[in-house]
């Protein structure tokens, strides 16, 4: 069986490594042996449990290497990549499409995780950086959403919703809930969530084929 491999987007200090310590802890990787490769280190650490191994590199031509080294020397069912959001989307699609690599792993998709303080300065000033991460992403998470107005989150996620039509939204109020959020919602239950996967991967299909 090949390794599920997922990428986790967003800028330094969206709250990266505190979404993947909660995801860790939710049903989807229960009992699960998982790989956490990060690109960066940020001020929250991620928490290695007894079935999770943590591998930093600073340089993203590396991780090809390391996937396919991991991979043969332990046996993982989950690949979990912290990327770096200043690196260009189009270093995932050379991994993603690559022969080699892919007799190993199977591309489960990403995760966008953005502070709903920041994430419109940054759509406006970085544009070309951070739109191919959101419109590429299966599930988009904005935390400290309780922080903004009314009119600041409405077209935040008007914006969003306009760039990725068919990935949910998940919105949370700060980012010291999330652990609590992720477990209670339905797109973390392993059976919803994978329901939810393949009915996302069939509009997508159906919108390119259309």
């Amino acid at each position: 069986m090949k390794t599920k491999l997922e990428f986790v987007f967003g800028f330094l200090g969206s709250g990266k490594s505190r979404f993947i310590n909660s995801y860790l802890d939710s049903e989807i990787c229960k009992d699960e042996k998982v790989l956490i490769i990060s690109l960066e280190e940020g001020n929250t650490l991620i928490n290695k449990g007894s079935n999770v191994k943590i591998v930093f590199i600073e340089e993203i031509e590396y991780l090809k290497e390391i996937i396919i080294r991991e991979v043969k020397t332990y046996t993982f069912d989950r690949i979990v990549v912290e990327y770096n959001g200043t690196i260009s989307v189009n270093s995932v699609e050379d991994i993603c499409n690559d022969k080699k690599l892919r007799k190993y792993i199977d591309f489960y998709g990403g995760y966008f995780i953005g502070n709903a303080e920041e994430i419109l300065v940054y759509i406006k000033n970085l544009g070309e950086l951070i739109l191919p991460f959101i419109q590429g992403s299966k599930l988009i998470i904005l935390n400290n959403i309780s922080l903004i107005s009314k009119e600041k989150r409405d077209e935040t996620i008007k914006l969003i919703k306009d760039i990725n039509i068919n990935s949910p939204i998940v919105t949370i109020d700060s980012i010291s809930d999330i652990n609590r959020e992720i477990k209670s919602n339905k797109y973390f239950k392993r059976n919803l969530f994978i329901k939810s996967l393949k009915s996302l991967i069939k509009e997508k299909i159906n919108d390119k084929m259309g």
